[in-house]
């Protein structure tokens, strides 16, 4: 998030536009807010009923139709994996024979295609193509309609991960180009304990010269269903290595904790730049250059800094109180959200499905129910904007540009309509995306 003079002679506007805005509506203009923001957009007219998503959920229900009642291994996956080629697993585990195995799953929203392998004692799976509609998939796997077979030591497989792009400006436009925090999320259930989730957490951009924190929010579970929260090490971001020279956005003597609405809260960092790099300026301050916004490492004259370096990565483990509260955990109800400071208080960033909610922090969102988001999920590995590259552009004049440009794949035209171009993530323009 570079800002030039004029981003922040136009900031200081909205800012005098929406100051008190918590306080007392009266001093909030609602329709000069939704012109200024709208008109700020990179994309004009976008849908007003855009989702946003990219990643959709479902709960799968497979009834084993098994010769006997031995333990079978259940994977499921986004292709063929009796093809011998890669996929991404998105859940496997271990049920009886004649009983059925249960889970949620997530997925590029544009497929509706999941191959389900089932692997019985002799090591083989066998693989059946399903067709998911709708929030659930229930069927039946072990009958003659499978569609290949492979021992299932041979089977090439990735964890499937989430990628969560932050503008850290809400609710004031930004330049959209989604890189103040880019973080991915890799969530595995261990085949030896299915109660155990294990988050690997890779922060692997920072493109903001400001303080920005981070934390997960467990929508739907309780804090109480949470026996324990561990990292693989003491190597948790700034946890362990928090400095003085950085704001408490959050409590840093916790890494789990309690939503406003009980809901459970696991801390990432602080401090993005901290977490990312610990490295002060000479003036004792935390040092804040970009980190892979740019390409190569670049020290121009205009007061900022950026660097390319290796993602920073911790894996988290959490012990649940079921099986079943496990198995729940996906990109439905896994809330990444960014924690900044704004007009004296403490927001938080979220994706399109938790806009609206303030899971730590105490502050009015009624008026910003819009169709205008400053966090995108995506599918894991997707590219992400370079600096000051707005991830996508479509003027009044149906001009399509920005970091995801090419014709009938855009994100401009995603933005125009819900149904179009779904698949603008796989097109990225390289000169203009990290």
């Amino acid at each position: 998030m570079r800002k030039t003079s004029s981003k922040l002679l136009f900031t200081a506007v909205l800012t005098v536009l929406i100051t008190s805005s918590c306080r007392d509506k009266e001093y909030f203009d609602q329709g000069k807010y939704e012109e200024i923001v709208s008109g700020s957009f990179p994309v004009a007219n976008v849908d007003p009923a855009h989702t946003w998503e990219t990643v959709s959920s479902v709960t799968v229900r497979a009834t084993l139709k098994t010769p006997d009642k031995a333990l079978y291994s259940v994977g499921i996956y986004d292709g063929n994996p009796a093809t011998g080629g890669w996929v991404t697993l998105l859940a496997d585990g271990k049920a009886a024979g004649q009983s059925f195995f249960e889970t949620a799953i997530s997925h590029p929203a544009r497929i509706k295609t999941v191959y389900i392998a089932l692997t019985g004692t002799d090591g083989r799976a066998k693989v059946y193509r399903r067709t998911i509609d709708g929030n659930s998939l229930v069927t039946e796997i072990g009958g003659s309609d499978a569609v290949g077979q492979i021992a299932k030591t041979a089977v090439k497989a990735r964890p499937q991960s989430l990628r969560y792009c932050f503008e850290e400006n809400f609710p004031e436009p930004g330049d959209f180009d989604y890189n103040d925090i880019v973080l991915s999320l890799t969530p595995e259930t261990p085949g030896d304990n299915p109660y155990i989730v294990r988050l690997t957490v890779s922060l692997d951009a920072v493109g903001s010269l400001s303080q920005l924190a981070a934390a997960v929010r467990l929508k739907g579970i309780g804090r109480d269903r949470l026996l324990g929260v561990r990292t693989e090490s003491e190597d948790w971001f700034d946890f362990y290595n928090r400095t003085t020279a950085s704001i408490n956005l959050i409590d840093n003597a916790k890494m789990l904790t309690t939503a406003r609405n009980g809901d459970a809260v696991i801390y990432l960092f602080n401090d993005a730049h901290w977490a990312m790099k610990p490295l002060k300026a000479i003036d004792g301050s935390v040092a804040r250059p970009y980190y892979n916004t740019y390409k190569d490492k670049i020290k121009p004259e205009d007061m900022f800094e950026a660097e390319d370096i290796a993602p920073r990565k911790c894996t988290v483990t959490i012990m649940f109180d079921s099986e079943a509260t496990a198995r729940s955990v996906c990109a439905a109800n896994l809330d990444v959200f960014m924690i900044r400071q704004y007009n004296g208080g403490t927001w938080e960033i979220h994706t399109q499905p938790f806009k609206l909610d303030n899971a730590m922090f105490d502050y009015s969102t009624a008026a910003y129910n819009n169709p205008y988001v400053w966090a995108l999920l995506l599918p894991g590995g997707t590219a992400y904007a370079r600096e000051t590259k707005p991830i996508g552009t479509v003027t009044g004049g149906n001009v399509i540009g920005g970091a995801f440009q090419t014709y009938r794949h855009s994100f401009g035209e995603w933005a125009q309509d819900r149904n179009a171009a779904d698949d603008w993530y796989l097109y990225p323009e390289r000169s203009m995306t990290y």
